[in-house]
């Protein structure tokens, strides 16, 4: 790593979106395999985005605004397009694999009552949940967004709510 040269860019955005593309292959050692798979994306990053040129992941794949349609929690907001929340949403809510059958991602029972839960991930077709990790000092982010583990078909597994703080993170 001391090698590495940093340029001072810190190209989230970009990564989000080829993060997401990967989900989209089809070749033999494309990440989603399975009809029911349960996916999950996650990005490490040291923090806001900064990458330059401003549009670099819109030339890179233009998906638009895609949270723009969804209410708060999840959209909303100022519009804008190829955010990366636009990346991550376009993961969530486009079926990954159309060549699969759809519906046949297991999915946890309260996604059969009214109302679903907010923050419950009741998508059926082949998807990706994205989880970013990032460290900023002084800041602490929680989410009621269940964690949900890839697990076999066979298993509808419902994952809980996380949260972790490092020590050196701790509000001072």
């Amino acid at each position: 790593m001391r090698g590495l040269d940093a340029s001072g860019n810190t190209p989230t955005r970009r990564a989000t979106a080829r993060l997401v593309n990967q989900f989209l292959r089809r070749d033999a050692n494309a990440p989603v395999k399975l009809q029911c798979q349960k996916n999950a994306g996650m990005l490490f990053t040291d923090g806001y985005t900064n990458e330059s040129p401003a549009d670099g992941a819109a030339t890179y794949w233009n998906v638009g605004d895609v949270d723009g349609v969804y209410p708060a929690p999840y959209g909303g907001g100022t519009g804008s397009s190829n955010t990366i929340a636009d990346y991550a949403m376009y993961g969530y809510v486009n079926n990954l694999r159309s060549d699969l059958p759809a519906g046949k991602v297991p999915v946890p029972n309260a996604c059969r009552t009214t109302p679903i839960p907010n923050g419950m991930d009741c998508n059926t077709n082949p998807h990706m949940n994205f989880y970013g990790i990032t460290w900023v000092r002084a800041v602490r982010y929680t989410t009621s967004i269940p964690l949900q583990l890839p697990t076999l078909c066979q298993s509808a597994g419902v994952g809980g709510h996380r949260h972790h703080e490092s020590p050196a993170l701790q509000r001072g």
